[in-house]
């Protein structure tokens, strides 16, 4: 299920938050203590999503790289990991090609599919 809670009841929520939403992105290529140490930060709010977001030619698949992450966060029930295939060029100097990536990471936060011929995996 798409944007469902381990559980798949729903999105559980964190009581006492510091802010109302986190999000965190990226490719978790490996997932690391840095990746660890960004949703640990997050997991301050009362919900966070964490879109991983890879490339289909690299090695690691998605789902492993949602389960490791997963596994390791299982203590914060209220942290939703959303996994997403993000296949757009990487030039960190072109605008026109970082707003396709934010697009792909918006469709994930939301749930849905950023565009034909995307898979999104939860």
């Amino acid at each position: 299920m798409i944007g469902r809670e381990r559980s798949g009841v729903g999105p559980q929520v964190r009581r006492g938050a510091d802010f109302r939403h986190g999000l965190v992105v990226g490719k978790s290529y490996p997932p690391h203590a840095g990746h660890h140490a960004l949703i640990d930060a997050a997991a301050r709010c009362a919900a966070v999503t964490a879109v991983v977001a890879p490339s289909r030619r690299e090695s690691i698949p998605l789902d492993l790289r949602l389960a490791l992450l997963r596994e390791a966060h299982a203590g914060a029930p209220w942290v939703r990991f959303v996994g997403t295939y993000d296949d757009h060029p990487v030039d960190y100097a072109d605008p026109a090609v970082w707003d396709l990536h934010c697009a792909v990471f918006r469709a994930g936060r939301a749930g849905r599919r950023p565009g034909r011929g995307w898979r999104l995996a939860s």
